[in-house]
């Protein structure tokens, strides 16, 4: 079962506290976008994507809403981090586009990396 929400997709809550983002003019019409985002904010969105998934999921063996934290967690692991992916790279994009005018015709790579301290 795949589970998506949606909902949280509009919320006010995953507006980025501070973004550093960087912006190098290619040839050919290229343009490389990079960012540098707080892991406070990562680990809030995780939260609130989390908590979605806790409210809505249902798990075999538990009252819908119920289930562990952990137990959502790892089942759910891949599509959480996919939608907490999803929702940095749009944030990014919307202030590519809003705050530093830049238009796209097409996206060519996308890639979300972890620093460690």
């Amino acid at each position: 079962m795949i589970y998506q929400r949606t909902s949280l997709l509009k919320s006010k809550f995953f507006k980025l506290l501070q973004m550093n983002v960087n912006i190098e003019k290619l040839p050919k019409c290229l343009t490389d976008i990079s960012a540098t985002l707080p892991s406070e904010d990562v680990a809030n969105k995780k939260g609130a994507i989390l908590s979605a998934y806790i409210k809505d999921a249902r798990i075999p063996g538990f009252r819908p809403g119920k289930a562990p934290k952990r137990v959502i967690e790892k089942r759910y692991a891949k599509e959480i981090e996919s939608e907490i992916e999803s929702q940095i790279f749009r944030e990014l994009l919307n202030h590519a586009v809003e705050e530093e005018k830049v238009s796209f015709l097409t996206i060519k790579d996308r890639k979300l990396t972890h620093e460690s301290d």
